[in-house]
């Protein structure tokens, strides 16, 4: 079988970059399709991955798509970047045979992984009753795999842990145990600063080792794919440690609620002395255009005294940025 004895869906919509094939667009996909047992294998463009795979890219409409997804809108459903994911059963990403799709509804994929997390700590019968020591104890699982950086916290380290927890007694489940320790700014927009600590010799985010030894045993953070991420269903920028506020998710999954949520950095930039990479305070900001505006300094002199670049000094002079400032 192939593209041409297939039927496309009725009234396909325009979404993104996404629309209908013409017969010449299928005619030229067929020329790229090499059938392999009962998979239909991409020999087109493709594009690779940050975990490692290849996917199928074509050109449509002047713009470079994903041809898997291309297929799935004309052949399946409305594809929806935000919503679902589209994987192989044939373990082949370069496979695009429509009857090889199967889709994951991101959203209910997160709702499960969160029902997990509550169903595994409504199985413990460990009550807490003031003392967070022994609740924390209690909490621990009894066999708990060393992998990676990760591995069993000892009675000693989770007591000498407990004077850097803030927490809620009368609210120990439902709110945020936040971190007072050493932190570490995560390297991306949105500036997040998740809590660190030694464990044997090395630093370890605190809320993976936390999840670790009450939840389930973790694999190791991929960083190029983003997955095994441990996500927070709270609203604490990455310090809450609560169990009950964590699940195993992705990168990508962790985008997209934060968009649900309305929290994420694409709809609330931050800006100005808010922005992770900012170097000077609002006061900073006036007195340099104050300086450039009264006393007249040279831009390099000003750049100088604030140990930035001139060329930054005179865009925040000329109100190109920090405008809100002025």
């Amino acid at each position: 079988m192939t593209f041409n004895q297939l039927y496309k869906r009725k009234n396909i919509e325009e979404i993104g970059y996404f629309g209908e094939l013409s017969d010449k667009n299928i005619n030229n996909i067929q020329k790229k399709v090499k059938i392999v047992d009962d998979c239909w294998i991409w020999n087109g463009s493709t594009k690779k991955l940050k975990n490692g795979t290849f996917v199928g890219r074509l050109k449509f409409n002047s713009h470079p798509v994903n041809i898997k997804h291309l297929i799935y809108h004309n052949y399946i459903d409305t594809y929806k970047q935000s919503e679902i994911q589209i994987e192989n059963i044939c373990l082949n990403s370069k496979c695009i045979n429509p009857s090889h799709f199967k889709s994951i509804n991101l959203k209910n994929k997160t709702d499960d992984k969160i029902n997990e997390v509550k169903s595994i700590l409504s199985q413990k019968t460990i009550k807490f009753t003031g003392d967070f020591l022994q609740f924390l104890i209690g909490l621990r699982r009894p066999k708990i795999l060393t992998i990676g950086k990760l591995g069993k916290m000892s009675d000693e380290y989770i007591e000498r842990i407990l004077p850097l927890v803030e927490f809620n007694k009368n609210q120990i489940k439902q709110d945020c145990w936040i971190w007072k320790g050493r932190e570490r700014t995560q390297t991306n927009k949105n500036g997040h600063k998740h809590g660190v600590r030694k464990f044997k010799g090395k630093d370890i985010y605190i809320h993976r080792l936390i999840y670790h030894n009450i939840i389930e045993d973790l694999p190791e953070y991929n960083t190029k794919s983003l997955e095994n991420q441990i996500n927070h269903t709270c609203q604490s920028d990455g310090k809450c440690i609560n169990p009950w506020h964590l699940y195993l998710g992705s990168g990508y999954s962790n985008i997209l609620n934060s968009i649900e949520d309305k929290t994420s950095i694409i709809l609330n930039p931050k800006k100005g002395s808010n922005h992770y990479k900012n170097k000077l305070s609002d006061e900073q900001v006036r007195e340099i255009r104050k300086l450039r505006k009264e006393d007249n300094k040279k831009y390099k002199d000003i750049a100088k005294k604030f140990k930035i670049h001139p060329s930054y000094v005179c865009e925040i002079c000329l109100n190109k940025c920090r405008i809100s400032h002025e």
